[in-house]
């Protein structure tokens, strides 16, 4: 796909952020940063604090859910304690490492001002539907979560 115009020279192109290819970009890296920004709250709140949000699931059925222990996790990334953090919730904790992953890729793209594929991907990252990834990782969440509670 060329999102160059045509007759105008490549290696100078820029693309408005707006417009076109990089319209995409855009909503990724503002979505992800108010996600990853309510996450660090979140954690900054209950290191404060020490209060932190109940879980609905833990209380209905005596589970714990995918995400129990992200808030302690998070306490313990504030105080670069990588190993307690993998202790409270390692599903979350290589969760949020991707997506930190993905939020600096976009934000090299909207930098570089012109769409970029990840690296030795060839497109097939960037061609993966949302409604696949969402199903991937929710199904990776319960084998955890079923995982978690039965070992």
């Amino acid at each position: 796909m060329d999102f160059v115009k045509p007759g105008s020279d490549s290696r100078h192109a820029v693309v408005e952020v707006g417009h076109g290819p990089m319209r995409p970009q855009l909503g990724r890296f503002v979505w992800l940063s108010v996600f990853g920004g309510t996450c660090v709250l979140a954690g900054a709140a209950y290191a404060i604090t020490g209060q932190g949000l109940p879980c609905p699931f833990l209380l209905a059925t005596g589970w714990l859910c995918p995400f129990c222990g992200s808030s302690r996790m998070g306490v313990a990334l504030l105080r670069g304690d990588l190993a307690a953090a993998w202790g409270w919730n390692p599903f979350v904790l290589v969760l949020g490492a991707l997506l930190a992953a993905v939020w600096l890729w976009t934000a090299v793209q909207l930098i570089r001002r012109r769409p970029a594929r990840w690296p030795g991907a060839r497109g097939v990252v960037e061609g993966v539907p949302p409604v696949f990834v969402v199903l991937v990782i929710t199904g990776l969440g319960l084998a955890y979560m079923v995982l978690r509670n039965i070992l």
